[in-house]
């Protein structure tokens, strides 16, 4: 891993979800971070990419005041199929 997505992971895993501004919005692919923004529609944008591949492969958008917005992931019941999981709508668009 290159000292930059190194740093990228550490970014994220102690920021998603701390609460504190200003929000910057983490897309992860495969669980490694790919984009860091501080704007929503283009991490949105980059996500929505990602959760349409088929066969669909594990990514997420997260931010900080909320943690996971949406996700591509193994379905709650323990089912290993991979789901599409869509927050966005019911997550404000700015919290300042």
């Amino acid at each position: 891993m290159s000292k930059l997505m190194a740093a990228l992971a550490r970014l994220a895993t102690d920021h998603v979800g701390d609460g504190v501004e200003p929000n910057v919005f983490f897309v992860t692919d495969r669980a490694k971070v790919v984009t860091v923004t501080r704007d929503r529609g283009v991490a949105y944008a980059h996500w929505r990419r990602l959760s349409a591949r088929w066969p669909r492969v594990v990514c997420a958008l997260e931010d900080r005041f909320y943690g996971v917005l949406a996700d591509v992931g193994p379905r709650s019941d323990g089912d290993p199929t991979l789901v599409v999981r869509d927050e966005t709508s019911v997550r404000p668009a700015d919290v300042h």
